[in-house]
């Protein structure tokens, strides 16, 4: 054999191997991939939604609880990991964009009870869903990582949300306020 007949054969059979597995990774990063759009699209309506909670809500506390949404997805920014990986904003689905065209046209206790009730609780509680679903079956070890880092967070704005639906209005005077983490208030 000689040396030009042992080059293609080498070549040939790196290519195989390499379309033999294609399909396993294509599907593997299809799922990163829709995780990535749906994760994008609820971060999108919560950050959209908290905007909107800024300027129209009565209570002082969701306005508060609406900057720290907005200050943790800046932190958690998952906007980069997207870009890396060619997936661009995606759109909202209909049902988010029904509840920020219902958010934008309410005022006041009607605007802050639809907020905490759509936004607050609802979203969040899916989000969490998400990332639980997903963090442990992620293929792409960046997003695993950040999927895993952000259910904790996701479940404390829970936690604060919950508080505001149950009529208490404190969540922003107490210690650690609303976009930190929480701690016990030592007792004198």
């Amino acid at each position: 054999m000689n040396k030009r007949t042992a080059n293609f054969m080498f070549g040939t059979i790196v290519l195989v191997m390499a379309f033999t597995h294609l399909p396993a990774r294509a599907q593997l990063a299809r799922a990163d991939r829709a995780f990535l759009k749906e994760a994008s699209g609820m971060t999108r309506f919560q950050e959209e939604a908290s905007r909107l909670a800024i300027d129209h809500a009565r209570n002082l506390n969701i306005k508060v609880y609406a900057t720290g949404v907005l200050k943790r997805h800046a932190a958690g920014d998952l906007a980069p990991l997207a870009r890396q990986r060619g997936v661009t904003q995606p759109l909202m689905d209909g049902g988010h964009r029904k509840t920020l065209n219902q958010l934008g046209k309410a005022r006041g206790a009607g605007f802050d009870s639809l907020y905490v009730q759509k936004v607050a609780l609802q979203a969040q509680r899916e989000e969490a869903a998400l990332l639980e679903r997903s963090a442990g079956s992620l293929q792409d070890p960046a997003l695993r990582e950040w999927a895993q880092a952000m259910l904790p967070l996701v479940r404390e704005r829970i936690a604060e949300a919950s508080m505001l639906a149950g009529g208490r209005a404190d969540v922003a005077a107490r210690p650690g306020g609303a976009d930190t983490k929480h701690r016990p208030v030592p007792t004198p």
